[in-house]
């Protein structure tokens, strides 16, 4: 991942990496602890799109891509939409966990402009906001 996520991002990327194991396992591998690595490819993209608040068909999309793809298997939409369930099942009980205790998870306002603005910070203390132009970090 190459940074440090804040705590609300870490415990939503080990929700995920729980969730592509345990639901959506196209495989059928979750009952075997040795394989309990054989998805994690596909969680940073899992775990990207989460964070971009993109639809959740973008996510089934690429489920669906990624066992059609690089698994070789028969899409199975229905497993990909019980996993997507899940995973905006945690994303939105982990915002308000967070949001109770006062931590605020990072967040972009996406403008029309083509700026954004990254807001970071806790319960009584100001916002941090850093602008910068899309595609600039």
């Amino acid at each position: 991942m190459g940074k440090k996520l804040p705590p609300m991002e870490m415990e939503l990327y080990r929700r995920c990496d729980e969730v592509l194991h345990y639901i959506w396992d196209p495989i059928g591998i979750a009952e075997y602890p040795g394989a309990r690595d054989e998805y994690e490819g596909y969680l940073p993209r899992v775990f990207r799109i989460l964070l971009d608040r993109e639809p959740r068909e973008n996510i089934v999309g690429y489920l669906s891509e990624v066992e059609t793809g690089a698994m070789g298997l028969s899409a199975n939409k229905q497993g990909a939409e019980r996993a997507v369930e899940s995973l905006l099942k945690w994303q939105e009980w982990l915002s308000e966990k967070y949001k109770s205790t006062g931590v605020v998870p990072n967040d972009s306002l996406h403008l029309t402009t083509g700026s954004v603005i990254r807001l970071a910070g806790q319960a009584g203390r100001p916002l941090q906001v850093k602008q910068t132009l899309c595609g600039e970090e």
